[in-house]
């Protein structure tokens, strides 16, 4: 019986196999690479904070309750970018003023109804839906004091001193600094100025 050498059929195989598994193999990515089958969805862009987005953007924006970012609904129509953790842009504070300084044209005295109550609510609830921050409403209110003299005074409705008035729209203002310079992130509160 004849010896036959198989080491070089057998390194032919091998060879084969080889070159047959990497044909059939998918392209190799780069590196870094997602290689999953199915698709997967990127992380929120970084937007600019202040920058105009159109309402489809916006409505994106605002479907995630607790995303970074919020497109901020404008009188004109537009939206604004603004990032629940930053300081509002200038235009975005002076509509949030507007509605408070709105709010206290139209109840100047408190008449005792629950209108007035209803409807500072109703915009804390929408500025803090709009910006995705927390609430605070700095109140005008014009009324009786204890010797029958009608004074105007300012107090806060929110997480900062609930029941406390001043008498000057400056003296509220700089208490409410005083407690925001506290605060272990100022940015994420928001302030309705009623003027």
């Amino acid at each position: 019986m004849r010896s036959v050498n198989r080491a070089p059929a057998i390194a032919a195989l091998g060879v084969t196999a080889v070159l047959l598994m990497t044909a059939c193999a998918p392209e190799s990515a780069p590196e870094g690479a997602n290689v999953s089958a199915t698709p997967t969805l990127s992380a929120t862009p970084e937007f600019e904070v202040g920058a105009v987005v159109d309402a489809a953007t916006a409505e994106a924006l605002n479907s995630d309750s607790k995303g970074q970012y919020r497109g901020y609904p404008m009188p004109d129509g537009s939206y604004i970018v603004v990032d629940r953790g930053a300081p509002l842009p200038e235009p975005v504070q002076q509509d949030i003023n507007s509605k408070g300084a709105s709010h206290a044209a139209t109840y100047t005295v408190d008449d005792g109804t629950s209108t007035f109550l209803r409807e500072r609510e109703k915009i804390i609830a929408q500025v803090g839906s709009d910006t995705g921050k927390r609430v605070v409403a700095l109140l005008r209110m014009t009324g009786y004091d204890f010797d029958e003299n009608l004074v105007t005074s300012y107090f806060f409705n929110g997480p900062f001193q609930p029941g406390v008035s001043y008498g000057s729209l400056a003296e509220a203002k700089a208490s409410l600094d005083a407690w925001l310079s506290t605060q272990v992130a100022p940015n994420d509160f928001v302030v309705i100025f009623p003027e």
